[in-house]
């Protein structure tokens, strides 16, 4: 009977590090997919303050981030 509770409770226990590895690969998966948006966001914004009106652009990037930050 100990036998058959112990297989039981390591069967449980495989079954649940099996669902919190998958829920980790989909909050992986979307930690990542998130950081490629700022990535291409950064690049952009990289992009604006090589330009000659980089302080006005600046300017509209710190305000923009702030306003998101205040929402």
């Amino acid at each position: 009977m100990i036998e058959e509770v112990f297989k039981e409770s390591e069967k449980y226990k495989i079954e649940y590090m099996k669902m919190q590895e998958e829920r980790c690969a989909i909050d992986i998966i979307r930690m990542r997919e998130a950081l490629q948006k700022e990535m291409i966001k950064i690049q952009g914004m990289k992009d604006e303050v090589a330009k000659p009106n980089w302080r006005k652009i600046t300017g509209d990037i710190i305000a923009n981030e702030i306003e998101l930050k205040t929402n």
